[in-house]
């Protein structure tokens, strides 16, 4: 009798643990709530060309957002653009998704890094109206999006439009892209609106089966209907609407990468050497670039960054970071041949890039792919408090754009998984990265050199 009891016992704590653990699957994992990234959307190859042109005209009419940006120069938060505060709600207690409860990670949109976020100038430029074709060549560019160790202590990067609250451990998911953790998050904007503070617009989460399972987490949403009001389910039009801005933002920066002085000058001195990967090969690149624009190293040092300082500031001039950023630039101009051979094997010749567009039904019918369930997060709802927290929707859709891109493993802003890894050398020629991949994209500390010294102060 008693060994009969025991047996009930644990086939009652079997079943018990089946059924919670595909209440979990439902609910979070493996895909089958709400419809995959792959399915989302279809992968197609696209010309750049004028892209980048036609999203600056678009961004044209938004003068009051682009008023703030003219005027800010990382000193002074201009009007209307609160400071990220840590101890404050929103960002104290609260997360857009409920994967990590009571744990928040506020993940960067602009990369934090003082070395991924110098790639970023011509989109920055682009999509806020800032002079400056790159951060090479403009020092006023710099300090609006990284500041500097002197006096521009409020750039863009710390500005609350550069965070969105994501459960603990975004680097994984939502900067690394590993072993299937993937995670998109874009806006559901018709660029034809105008945007200035406040003005509310939704999200749209497209993410792998693992992403999901990151962000939801396993406690069924209908046990507290009320708590994640800001949830929704995309209709149709704006699984159009979302699509079409990140394509068009993807198409931008392709062609930003095509126009760009600083490739042409990273690819004029790769193809000059053959040495590929050792010391005279980083030498002849690194060198061709100072010729141009300064020493690396004054450009990268003094760069704002926020908690840890001094640490960083330091860090910031160490003799390999030159040749961190030259592998990472060597990255983007690879992209950039990839994009130039795809066109050439297309009638029209001109660069294209691979972007995401909408499955259709049957005779162009607009459908919602999968199981129709695409996750979207209402800003106006999450931010009801204080308005003028939500994000610009562009610097949000260029991170889209990055992530999108690096899905699909065409990368084409830096902070991209792999990068660093790619192409990297020390000054005695050994390859290599001096950060790891989660600091150098999210500037927290990591499982690098650097998040070592950080978590050690």
């Amino acid at each position: 009798e008693e060994v009969g009891k025991a047996v009930k016992e644990e086939v009652g704590k079997a079943v018990k643990e089946e059924v919670e653990g595909l209440r979990a699957e439902v609910r979070a994992g493996f895909g089958t709530t709400y419809v995959p990234i792959d399915v989302i959307w279809k992968k197609k190859e696209i010309p750049v060309k004028d892209a980048a042109k036609k999203l600056r005209e678009l961004r044209a009419k938004d003068l009051e957002v682009l008023e703030i940006y003219k005027v800010a120069d990382g000193r002074e938060l201009p009007r209307n653009v609160p400071k990220l505060d840590r101890d404050s709600p929103p960002f104290s207690d609260m997360c857009m998704f409920p994967g990590t409860p009571y744990q928040t990670s506020m993940a960067h949109v602009v990369p934090y890094d003082p070395i991924c976020s110098l790639t970023w100038g011509e989109a920055i430029a682009l999509v806020t109206g800032k002079a400056g074709s790159n951060m090479f060549a403009s020092k006023n560019l710099r300090d609006f999006v990284r500041g500097n160790m002197e006096d521009k202590t409020n750039p863009f990067k710390v500005w609350a439009w550069n965070y969105l609250q994501l459960p603990y451990g975004h680097d994984e998911y939502f900067d690394n892209f590993k072993k299937g953790k993937a995670v998109v998050i874009t806006p559901i904007w018709d660029p034809n609106n105008r945007w200035e503070p406040g003005t509310p617009y939704k999200l749209l989460v497209a993410a792998t089966p693992e992403g999901y399972k990151w962000l939801l987490g396993i406690t069924p949403l209908a046990q507290d209907p009320t708590e994640f009001r800001w949830f929704g389910e995309a209709t149709p039009e704006e699984y159009k609407t979302a699509t079409d801005f990140l394509q068009l933002v993807v198409s931008a920066l392709g062609d930003l990468l095509i126009q760009s002085e600083v490739m042409d000058v990273v690819e004029q001195a790769y193809n000059s050497t053959d040495a590929a990967g050792s010391k005279a090969f980083y030498a002849t690149i690194r060198n061709a670039l100072e010729k141009e624009h300064g020493l690396l190293s004054d450009i990268i040092e003094g760069a704002f960054c926020d908690d840890n300082r001094s640490k960083r500031s330091n860090a910031s001039s160490n003799s390999s970071f030159p040749n961190t950023l030259v592998g990472k630039l060597i990255s983007l101009m690879q992209e950039r041949k990839r994009m130039k051979r795809l066109g050439k094997e297309r009638e029209t010749g001109d660069p294209m890039i691979y972007a995401p567009t909408i499955v259709e039904g049957l005779n162009g019918q607009l459908l919602l792919p999968g199981n129709g369930k695409i996750l979207t997060i209402d800003l106006e709802t999450f931010f009801e408090e204080n308005p003028l927290l939500i994000p610009d929707p562009y610097p949000v859709a260029l991170k889209a754009g990055m992530n999108i891109s690096t899905f699909y493993e065409t990368p084409l802003l830096a902070g991209s998984n792999g990068m660093a890894e790619d192409y990297s050398v020390d000054d005695q020629g050994s390859m290599g990265s001096y950060h790891s991949v989660s600091e150098t994209l999210t500037g927290e500390p990591g499982d690098g050199m650097m998040g070592e010294e950080v978590q050690n102060e």
